[in-house]
């Protein structure tokens, strides 16, 4: 009457028969696994740079070669790097990289009186250093 696994009693099951590898959890929250490794959700060119960062900081490191970028949260070294090559046509020599922590804002509410606490979101910073005789003008493209 019921299906009994190998423990005997209707709806149970031994641990062995619970047991699931690494690459069953993973295929089931939707990664890709490939021979075993992942393989990382694929961003694309225009989704990794997001815009530049034009300050007086960045202004004085544009005239010896390194530019700031905000970029996307989870794009990594070699994928900015790759990013800022095949969209500016230029060499890279090092990328830099850095997460902005968010910073706490509060507000008063104006019809109870009560106040809104809140933060601002956290976003990445890369400053891409480029090979000798490569500049990106960032003002005629803009």
């Amino acid at each position: 009457p019921g299906d009994r696994g190998k423990s005997g009693i209707a709806g149970r099951s031994t641990r062995a028969e619970r047991v699931e590898t690494r690459s069953d959890r993973r295929s089931r929250a939707g990664i890709r696994c490939l021979e075993g490794t992942l393989t990382m959700a694929e961003l694309r060119v225009e989704d990794i740079i997001r815009r530049p960062l034009i300050t007086e900081k960045n202004t004085r490191l544009m005239e010896i070669g390194q530019y700031s970028f905000a970029v996307a949260l989870s794009a990594n070294k070699i994928q900015i790097r790759s990013a800022v090559e095949q969209t500016f046509d230029v060499k890279v020599k090092a990328v830099n990289t850095l997460v902005v922590k968010p910073v706490k804002r509060s507000r008063s509410a104006s019809k109870r009186g009560g106040k809104i606490n809140g933060h601002e979101a956290s976003w990445k910073k890369a400053v891409v250093t480029l090979q000798p005789g490569f500049r990106i003008d960032l003002f005629e493209q803009v």
